[in-house]
């Protein structure tokens, strides 16, 4: 009986968070406003003004493979926090943002690609 109490004050598992049109477009801003553009281009291509000067160029989020992690908020949003160190990239860690922030700004990282494949 004791087991089953506990059970039922276990928490539940976390489910993933889903952001609609409204949240996209602000991520979309927040993309805008900390500064994304300057290497991944305004719409996430990877074409950003200081792109030809990075080696290896910003990511283009249309793209499946662009993507070495899994394709999900958490995932895109732990990279933004803590950028790439461990790859030849000048992803910076951007820290400063809040969770909620990076967690827009991944959700609209992720609109823009093709779905990733099987």
């Amino acid at each position: 009986m004791a087991l089953l109490a506990a059970a039922a004050c276990a928490p539940e598992p976390a489910r993933p968070r889903t952001f609609g049109p409204a949240e996209i477009a602000k991520g979309q801003a927040l993309f805008e406003t900390n500064g994304c553009p300057a290497c991944h281009g305004h719409e996430g291509h990877g074409d950003g003004q200081l792109a030809p000067t990075l080696t290896p160029t910003p990511r283009d989020f249309r793209h499946p493979d662009a993507f070495k992690g899994p394709r999900t908020i958490d995932a895109v949003a732990a990279v933004i926090a803590r950028g790439l160190p461990a790859f030849p990239t000048a992803m910076p860690a951007l820290n400063t943002l809040d969770q909620d922030t990076r967690e827009l700004i991944a959700a609209y990282v992720l609109s823009i690609g093709a779905p990733p494949t099987p």
